[in-house]
Protein backbone atom coordinates (compact mmCIF):
# COMPACT_ATOMS: atom_id res chain seq x y z
CA UNK A 1 0.00 0.00 0.00
CA UNK A 2 2.67 2.44 0.86
CA UNK A 3 4.81 1.63 -2.49
CA UNK A 4 1.98 2.29 -4.22
CA UNK A 5 1.12 5.91 -2.49
CA UNK A 6 5.15 6.81 -3.27
CA UNK A 7 3.92 6.24 -7.00
CA UNK A 8 1.01 7.97 -6.93
CA UNK A 9 2.97 10.86 -4.85
CA UNK A 10 6.04 10.16 -7.84
CA UNK A 11 3.71 11.11 -10.70
CA UNK A 12 1.80 13.89 -8.57
CA UNK A 13 4.91 15.69 -8.44
CA UNK A 14 5.79 16.04 -12.39
CA UNK A 15 2.53 18.35 -12.71
CA UNK A 16 3.05 22.50 -12.16
CA UNK A 17 0.83 24.01 -9.85
CA UNK A 18 -1.40 25.27 -12.08
CA UNK A 19 -2.59 21.53 -13.53
CA UNK A 20 -2.73 20.80 -9.62
CA UNK A 21 -4.99 23.41 -8.69
CA UNK A 22 -6.99 22.55 -12.58
CA UNK A 23 -7.05 19.12 -10.91
CA UNK A 24 -8.45 19.75 -7.38
CA UNK A 25 -10.90 21.87 -9.53
CA UNK A 26 -12.02 18.59 -11.38
CA UNK A 27 -12.00 16.47 -8.47
CA UNK A 28 -14.49 19.26 -7.09
CA UNK A 29 -17.06 19.45 -9.59
CA UNK A 30 -17.24 15.71 -10.33
CA UNK A 31 -18.16 14.48 -6.30
CA UNK A 32 -20.95 17.22 -6.53
CA UNK A 33 -24.56 15.93 -7.56
CA UNK A 34 -28.14 16.90 -9.01
CA UNK A 35 -28.19 20.76 -8.95
CA UNK A 36 -24.90 21.42 -6.94
CA UNK A 37 -22.95 19.61 -9.82
CA UNK A 38 -25.01 21.53 -12.76
CA UNK A 39 -24.03 25.07 -10.44
CA UNK A 40 -20.48 23.78 -10.02
CA UNK A 41 -19.99 23.01 -13.39
CA UNK A 42 -21.48 26.74 -14.85
CA UNK A 43 -19.41 28.43 -12.04
CA UNK A 44 -15.75 26.72 -12.87
CA UNK A 45 -15.61 23.97 -15.29
CA UNK A 46 -17.02 25.93 -18.51
CA UNK A 47 -14.46 27.97 -17.82
CA UNK A 48 -11.56 25.37 -17.65
CA UNK A 49 -13.09 23.57 -20.81
CA UNK A 50 -12.37 26.79 -22.71
CA UNK A 51 -8.78 26.90 -21.52
CA UNK A 52 -8.63 23.33 -22.23
CA UNK A 53 -10.53 22.03 -24.85
CA UNK A 54 -9.06 18.85 -25.31
CA UNK A 55 -8.28 18.22 -21.63
CA UNK A 56 -9.61 14.59 -21.35
CA UNK A 57 -10.96 14.84 -17.80
CA UNK A 58 -12.75 17.56 -18.45
CA UNK A 59 -14.41 16.43 -21.41
CA UNK A 60 -15.28 13.14 -19.18
CA UNK A 61 -16.69 15.47 -16.57
CA UNK A 62 -18.48 17.39 -19.23
CA UNK A 63 -20.25 14.18 -20.41
CA UNK A 64 -21.25 13.33 -17.10
CA UNK A 65 -22.94 16.43 -16.43
CA UNK A 66 -25.00 16.66 -19.21
CA UNK A 67 -25.89 12.84 -18.63
CA UNK A 68 -27.17 14.00 -15.23
CA UNK A 69 -29.30 16.81 -16.00
CA UNK A 70 -33.06 16.93 -15.37
CA UNK A 71 -35.41 16.82 -18.32
CA UNK A 72 -37.70 19.65 -18.34
CA UNK A 73 -40.17 21.59 -20.57
CA UNK A 74 -36.88 23.81 -21.50
CA UNK A 75 -34.88 20.87 -21.91
CA UNK A 76 -36.54 18.23 -23.08
CA UNK A 77 -35.06 14.72 -23.56
CA UNK A 78 -34.84 14.22 -27.18
CA UNK A 79 -32.48 17.64 -27.10
CA UNK A 80 -30.68 16.26 -23.77
CA UNK A 81 -29.54 12.53 -25.69
CA UNK A 82 -28.52 15.01 -28.61
CA UNK A 83 -25.93 16.86 -26.30
CA UNK A 84 -25.28 13.60 -24.56
CA UNK A 85 -23.93 11.68 -28.17
CA UNK A 86 -22.10 15.24 -28.81
CA UNK A 87 -20.31 15.10 -25.74
CA UNK A 88 -19.90 11.19 -25.92
CA UNK A 89 -18.03 11.74 -29.70
CA UNK A 90 -16.07 14.72 -28.07
CA UNK A 91 -14.32 11.86 -25.47
CA UNK A 92 -14.24 9.34 -27.71
CA UNK A 93 -12.45 10.80 -30.70
CA UNK A 94 -9.43 12.03 -27.96
CA UNK A 95 -8.43 8.62 -27.12
CA UNK A 96 -6.46 6.94 -29.45
CA UNK A 97 -8.28 3.16 -29.67
CA UNK A 98 -5.44 1.60 -31.46
CA UNK A 99 -2.38 2.55 -28.88
CA UNK A 100 -4.77 1.80 -26.18
CA UNK A 101 -5.60 -1.70 -27.46
CA UNK A 102 -1.68 -1.88 -27.66
CA UNK A 103 -0.85 -0.95 -24.67
CA UNK A 104 -2.75 -4.13 -23.12
CA UNK A 105 -1.36 -6.21 -24.99
CA UNK A 106 1.96 -6.50 -23.42
CA UNK A 107 3.17 -6.65 -20.58
CA UNK A 108 5.10 -3.70 -18.73
CA UNK A 109 7.79 -3.27 -16.28
CA UNK A 110 8.36 -1.88 -12.86
CA UNK A 111 9.77 1.26 -13.62
CA UNK A 112 8.27 4.91 -13.05
CA UNK A 113 8.10 5.65 -16.94
CA UNK A 114 6.08 1.88 -17.51
CA UNK A 115 3.66 2.90 -13.92
CA UNK A 116 2.64 6.33 -15.48
CA UNK A 117 1.69 4.85 -19.22
CA UNK A 118 -0.01 1.79 -16.89
CA UNK A 119 -2.01 4.63 -15.11
CA UNK A 120 -2.40 6.71 -18.37
CA UNK A 121 -3.74 4.12 -20.33
CA UNK A 122 -5.72 2.61 -17.68
CA UNK A 123 -7.79 6.04 -16.86
CA UNK A 124 -8.29 6.11 -20.63
CA UNK A 125 -9.68 2.22 -21.11
CA UNK A 126 -12.03 3.03 -18.00
CA UNK A 127 -13.30 6.58 -19.44
CA UNK A 128 -13.99 5.06 -23.18
CA UNK A 129 -16.19 2.48 -21.44
CA UNK A 130 -18.22 5.47 -19.12
CA UNK A 131 -18.32 7.40 -22.43
CA UNK A 132 -19.31 4.39 -25.29
CA UNK A 133 -22.07 3.21 -21.92
CA UNK A 134 -23.67 6.77 -22.17
CA UNK A 135 -23.55 6.43 -26.05
CA UNK A 136 -25.66 3.28 -26.01
CA UNK A 137 -27.49 4.50 -23.13
CA UNK A 138 -28.38 8.03 -25.26
CA UNK A 139 -29.42 6.39 -28.35
CA UNK A 140 -31.71 3.72 -26.72
CA UNK A 141 -33.17 7.03 -24.54
CA UNK A 142 -33.01 8.81 -28.03
CA UNK A 143 -34.74 5.87 -29.81
CA UNK A 144 -37.38 5.45 -27.24
CA UNK A 145 -38.43 9.81 -27.53
CA UNK A 146 -38.72 8.99 -30.67
CA UNK A 147 -41.35 6.12 -30.41
CA UNK A 148 -43.31 7.78 -27.41
CA UNK A 149 -43.24 10.77 -30.17
CA UNK A 150 -44.93 8.49 -32.61
CA UNK A 151 -47.27 6.95 -29.76
CA UNK A 152 -45.55 3.40 -29.68
CA UNK A 153 -45.63 2.02 -26.69
CA UNK A 154 -48.75 3.51 -25.31
CA UNK A 155 -50.24 0.04 -23.74
CA UNK A 156 -47.88 0.45 -21.15
CA UNK A 157 -45.60 -2.55 -22.79
CA UNK A 158 -41.96 -2.79 -21.60
CA UNK A 159 -40.66 -3.67 -24.92
CA UNK A 160 -41.24 -4.71 -28.40
CA UNK A 161 -42.03 -1.19 -29.99
CA UNK A 162 -41.36 -1.71 -34.02
CA UNK A 163 -38.12 0.68 -34.14
CA UNK A 164 -37.28 1.31 -37.33
CA UNK A 165 -34.14 -0.84 -38.52
CA UNK A 166 -32.09 1.96 -39.43
CA UNK A 167 -32.21 3.46 -35.56
CA UNK A 168 -31.70 0.14 -34.59
CA UNK A 169 -28.53 -0.50 -36.94
CA UNK A 170 -27.32 3.13 -34.92
CA UNK A 171 -27.82 1.43 -31.63
CA UNK A 172 -26.51 -2.19 -32.81
CA UNK A 173 -23.50 -0.63 -34.02
CA UNK A 174 -23.17 1.46 -30.62
CA UNK A 175 -23.22 -2.08 -28.99
CA UNK A 176 -20.70 -3.54 -30.92
CA UNK A 177 -18.35 -0.81 -30.65
CA UNK A 178 -18.74 -0.89 -26.64
CA UNK A 179 -18.52 -4.54 -26.82
CA UNK A 180 -14.72 -4.44 -27.43
CA UNK A 181 -14.02 -3.04 -24.28
CA UNK A 182 -16.03 -4.59 -21.71
CA UNK A 183 -18.31 -7.91 -21.03
CA UNK A 184 -21.49 -7.41 -22.32
CA UNK A 185 -22.89 -10.34 -20.13
CA UNK A 186 -21.93 -8.30 -16.86
CA UNK A 187 -25.53 -7.90 -14.88
CA UNK A 188 -25.41 -4.07 -15.09
CA UNK A 189 -26.40 -4.73 -18.58
CA UNK A 190 -28.98 -6.37 -18.05
CA UNK A 191 -31.51 -4.45 -18.12
CA UNK A 192 -30.51 -2.91 -22.12
CA UNK A 193 -29.32 -6.26 -23.04
CA UNK A 194 -32.94 -7.63 -22.33
CA UNK A 195 -34.05 -4.08 -24.69
CA UNK A 196 -31.84 -4.60 -27.52
CA UNK A 197 -32.80 -8.54 -27.50
CA UNK A 198 -36.48 -7.56 -27.48
CA UNK A 199 -36.63 -5.24 -30.49
CA UNK A 200 -34.06 -6.70 -32.18
CA UNK A 201 -35.57 -9.33 -35.12
CA UNK A 202 -35.77 -11.69 -34.89
CA UNK A 203 -36.33 -11.63 -31.38
CA UNK A 204 -36.46 -14.76 -29.32
CA UNK A 205 -37.75 -14.19 -26.02
CA UNK A 206 -38.11 -17.65 -24.74
CA UNK A 207 -34.39 -18.18 -25.46
CA UNK A 208 -33.77 -14.84 -23.74
CA UNK A 209 -36.06 -15.81 -20.72
CA UNK A 210 -33.65 -18.89 -20.54
CA UNK A 211 -30.39 -16.72 -20.30
CA UNK A 212 -31.91 -14.75 -17.62
CA UNK A 213 -32.48 -17.47 -15.44
CA UNK A 214 -29.74 -19.30 -15.57
CA UNK A 215 -28.08 -15.69 -14.56
CA UNK A 216 -30.05 -15.52 -12.10
CA UNK A 217 -29.48 -19.36 -10.58
CA UNK A 218 -25.76 -18.60 -10.75
CA UNK A 219 -22.94 -20.32 -13.29
CA UNK A 220 -23.87 -23.44 -13.26
CA UNK A 221 -20.04 -24.68 -13.14
CA UNK A 222 -19.71 -22.92 -9.67
CA UNK A 223 -22.77 -25.31 -8.45
CA UNK A 224 -24.02 -22.14 -6.26
CA UNK A 225 -26.14 -19.66 -6.90
CA UNK A 226 -25.37 -16.02 -6.58
CA UNK A 227 -25.80 -14.45 -3.41
CA UNK A 228 -27.66 -11.32 -4.43
CA UNK A 229 -28.34 -11.27 -8.20
CA UNK A 230 -28.86 -7.99 -9.34
CA UNK A 231 -32.40 -6.54 -9.41
CA UNK A 232 -32.19 -5.34 -13.36
CA UNK A 233 -32.10 -9.14 -13.71
CA UNK A 234 -35.59 -10.07 -12.10
CA UNK A 235 -37.26 -6.70 -13.99
CA UNK A 236 -35.24 -8.31 -17.20
CA UNK A 237 -37.17 -11.58 -16.47
CA UNK A 238 -40.60 -9.56 -15.99
CA UNK A 239 -40.33 -7.76 -18.94
CA UNK A 240 -39.93 -10.75 -21.12
CA UNK A 241 -42.82 -12.56 -19.51
CA UNK A 242 -45.16 -9.63 -20.17
CA UNK A 243 -43.38 -9.43 -23.78
CA UNK A 244 -45.04 -13.18 -24.06
CA UNK A 245 -48.20 -12.95 -22.75
CA UNK A 246 -47.66 -14.95 -19.56
CA UNK A 247 -49.56 -12.79 -16.97
CA UNK A 248 -50.24 -15.39 -14.37
CA UNK A 249 -46.67 -16.00 -13.99
CA UNK A 250 -45.58 -12.31 -14.44
CA UNK A 251 -48.04 -11.40 -11.48
CA UNK A 252 -46.46 -14.12 -9.52
CA UNK A 253 -43.21 -12.61 -10.34
CA UNK A 254 -43.98 -9.52 -9.58
CA UNK A 255 -44.95 -9.87 -6.06
CA UNK A 256 -41.79 -12.37 -5.72
CA UNK A 257 -39.84 -8.97 -6.74
CA UNK A 258 -41.76 -6.79 -3.90
CA UNK A 259 -40.68 -9.35 -1.63
CA UNK A 260 -37.19 -9.49 -2.49
CA UNK A 261 -36.58 -5.63 -2.69
CA UNK A 262 -38.99 -3.96 -0.54
CA UNK A 263 -39.41 -0.14 -1.02
CA UNK A 264 -38.94 0.15 3.11
CA UNK A 265 -38.38 -2.58 6.45
CA UNK A 266 -40.71 -2.66 9.38
CA UNK A 267 -38.83 -1.96 11.79
CA UNK A 268 -38.71 -4.51 15.17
Amino acid sequence: MGKKKEDEDDLSDKLSVAEKYRDMQVEYIGKQKGKELQEAWAAFGAALLEKEPDFLPLLKLRLQVVDAREVTEEAPAAAKFEECLAAVEEVVKRIDATALAAHFGVKLGEDLESKKARKKFAEQKKTLIDALTKRVNAIKGSIEEQMKQAGAGEDGGFVDLEIPAERMAEFEAAWKELGKWTDLNDDKFAKVNTWRCMNSRPHRPGQLLEQVTKRIAGDEKAKTAIAAPAKDLYLSRCEILESLGWNHILARERVLLLQRYPAGYTPF
